[in-house]
């Protein structure tokens, strides 16, 4: 093997790296390994000539990566090589996960608009898109690690939102800043998804990711499968249903008891029915008890208060 010494390197985050390279016999070499973005903008001429090839590894959902090669200083004839060529180009792809699809679909059907933010190129980004039954135009490709947060805000003013429901805008006649725009969930796992993770309403990381994106999401998915995205979704659902369950089961309870206990039914009975301070004093008790207890049957599987993820039912 050439024992290579390596003189330098560079990274530019989200399109490659760079670095300059000593061969045995003095020669120096200049590399760059990176996406086509990062080829262009070092003025690599001969990319072109290889549209074809790339083209199919894009439709095929491969991450194009290419490297090119260039000399320092004077060659063997006396001339100077200014231009970087290409001395090598690689398809890279990672196999979707089997449940992915379906954890998709079944969001989709939930009245959940799903979107895929890229660095990839958006060729390759669609076509993934579209193995999972992600809409292309859902797709944001060709994303910097330092752009992530910013789509995620333009997401958040531009998406389309959910309509809320009846008893939402009739308790609320005001609506704030924040109920005006699209609430917005983002799933990561990388160091670059960070940002985005952060400026979600709900940052989502999943627990085999790095330890800044763990650090900078609201939820982590201790298991990798990508069915708990469904699970915690369920849950999330199940949690306002038992609020609002509570709320209201409150309410009745204690628009009943508490006239009760006034002794509204004293003078309209000729019984003189009343309650006893200490009867009355236990109704309290059990209004907030009952509610502690709703609140607790989720732990359980119990069918009909208990909570149960849909692939065990």
């Amino acid at each position: 093997m050439v024992d290579i010494s390596v003189v330098e390197t560079e990274e530019t985050p989200g399109k490659g790296l760079n670095g300059v390279f000593r061969l045995p016999d003095g020669d120096v070499f200049e590399g760059i390994i990176g996406n086509e973005r990062f080829m262009q903008e070092s003025g690599v001429a001969d990319i072109g000539l290889y549209t074809s090839v790339l083209d199919g590894w894009k439709l095929a959902g491969k991450s194009v990566v290419l490297l090119a090669i260039k000399k320092r200083g004077a060659t063997d004839k006396g001339t100077f090589e200014p231009e970087y060529r290409l001395a090598a180009l690689f398809g890279a792809s990672d196999p979707l996960r089997p449940e992915a699809l379906n954890v998709v679909s079944s969001l989709r059907e939930s009245g959940i608009s799903i979107w895929m933010i890229s660095g990839d190129n958006e060729k390759t980004a669609v076509t993934v898109a579209a193995m999972v039954g992600i809409p292309a135009e859902n797709v944001i490709a060709g994303v910097l690690p330092t752009e992530k947060a910013d789509r995620i805000t333009i997401l958040q003013n531009t998406a389309p939102k959910r309509p809320r429901a009846r008893w939402h805008r009739f308790f609320h006649h005001r609506d704030s800043p924040k109920s005006k725009r699209a609430i917005v969930a983002m799933v990561g796992d990388g160091i670059n998804d960070a940002p985005a993770l952060s400026m979600a309403d709900v940052g989502i990381a999943i627990g085999s990711g790095s330890d800044v994106a763990i650090s900078s999401a609201k939820f982590i998915l201790v298991s990798s499968d990508l069915q708990s995205l469904l699970t915690l979704t369920e849950l999330s659902r199940a949690v306002f249903r038992r609020v609002k369950f509570n709320f209201f089961w409150a309410c009745i309870y204690n628009l009943i008891a508490l006239p009760v206990a006034a002794g509204v039914l004293y003078p309209v009975s000729q019984r003189r029915i009343r309650l006893d301070p200490v009867w009355a004093a236990l109704a309290m008790a059990f209004s907030s008890v009952s509610v502690v207890c709703s609140s607790l049957m989720l732990k359980t599987r119990w069918w009909g208060v208990g909570f149960r993820p849909k692939q065990e039912r």
